[in-house]
C-alpha cells in the first residue's frame, strides 16, 4: 500500500516539476521569429497574440487569422502563440473589443487570449512572452487582455 502511495506521490511531484519548468521557458521558434524579423525592421509595429483553451475553439481562432509572409503561428504545449506584424497600434480598450469581436464571435466553450502590442524591437524580451503567459493562466474565459 505505501509503495502504491509513492509511487502516486513520485508522479504528481514530476508532472507539477514540469509545469513548474514550462512556465519558466518562454516559446523559442516565436522568440527566433521575433529577433529575426526585428533585426531587419527594428521599428515595425505588431501585434503578439497568445490564446489557451479549447483545442477545437483555437484552431477556429486560428483559422480566422490571415498570416502574411512576414507573420508566425506556433503552438507551445498548449499555448497558440500568433505575431501579426505590420499592425498600427490602437487604444487598448478598441484593439481588445475588436480582437474579441473579430476572433471570439460565435464560439462556445473555454478560450481566451493575451495581447502584447510592439511598437520597435525594445518592447521585446523574453520577460515579455513569460508575463503574456503568466497573465493568460489569470484571464477569464472569452476575454482578451491586453498587456
Amino acid at each position: 500500500m505505501y509503495r502504491k502511495d509513492y509511487r502516486y506521490f513520485e508522479q504528481n511531484q514530476r508532472d507539477w516539476q514540469q509545469q513548474v519548468s514550462r512556465k519558466g521557458e518562454v516559446p523559442r521558434k516565436i522568440l527566433s521569429h521575433l529577433e529575426e524579423i526585428y533585426q531587419k525592421h527594428p521599428t515595425l509595429p505588431s501585434i503578439l497574440l497568445c490564446f489557451g483553451g479549447e483545442l477545437p475553439l483555437v484552431e477556429t481562432v486560428a483559422r480566422r487569422l490571415r498570416l502574411g509572409s512576414r507573420d508566425k503561428y506556433e503552438q507551445e504545449g498548449g499555448e497558440h502563440w500568433v505575431f501579426l506584424a505590420g499592425i498600427r497600434p490602437q487604444d487598448d480598450s478598441i484593439l481588445q473589443r475588436k480582437l474579441v469581436d473579430t476572433l471570439f464571435r460565435g464560439l462556445d466553450g473555454s478560450i481566451k487570449g493575451v495581447a502584447h502590442t510592439i511598437s520597435d524591437c525594445h518592447h521585446l524580451s523574453e520577460e515579455v512572452l513569460r508575463k503574456m503567459r503568466q497573465e493568460l493562466d489569470e484571464t477569464r474565459d472569452k476575454e482578451i487582455r491586453i498587456v
